[in-house]
């Protein structure tokens, strides 16, 4: 599949958001994950073609396009954004947060130690599927218990609940 497809392929889903055009995109599979991460590498804002639409449909959209394409293509996701340096990032915690593998455990427990409540409390929300490992429940409790932010001590109690 050529640049031209996977540009349209990931504006479709940014900008139409309709099942179908989610679904094509996923369906582009390692390919896509490569022209997503150049995308995120280049720091070009991704609403940068959202024409007039509300900036928050824009980030619906967006993280809705990476969660389906992690699920779609979990090691090519998982090969390009196991790193460190992309652990807190939050469309990553939130492709992640789609999958069932321990892989993901030490990239998630990293995003809900981010100085950013936001990414805490995405972390924390997708721990859900993972709160039966020892380690998560002990830090779903930490945050429970200790997290400023009532957003990321509802999350993890979400997940704490969910997981027994």
């Amino acid at each position: 599949m050529d640049e031209d497809e996977l540009e349209g392929r990931w504006e479709a889903a940014l900008e139409d958001g309709s099942p179908e055009a989610m679904e094509r995109w996923a369906a582009a599979g390692d390919e896509a994950v490569r022209y997503l991460k150049d995308v995120l590498e280049s720091g070009v804002p991704i609403t940068r073609g959202a024409g007039g639409m509300a900036i928050r449909d824009v980030i619906d959209n967006t993280t809705e396009a990476v969660a389906r394409l992690a699920s779609a293509a979990p090691q090519a996701f998982l090969d390009a954004f196991n790193q460190p340096e992309w652990w807190s990032h939050p469309l990553v915690v939130e492709g992640f947060g789609t999958m069932d593998r321990p892989e993901v455990v030490g990239p998630l427990l990293a995003a809900l130690r981010s100085d950013d409540w936001g990414r805490r409390a995405s972390a924390a929300r997708c721990l859900t599927r993972h709160a039966g490992d020892e380690r998560v429940r002990a830090e779903l409790t930490r945050v429970q218990e200790h997290d400023p932010h009532q957003l990321v001590r509802y999350w993890a109690e979400h997940a704490l609940q969910s997981g027994q």
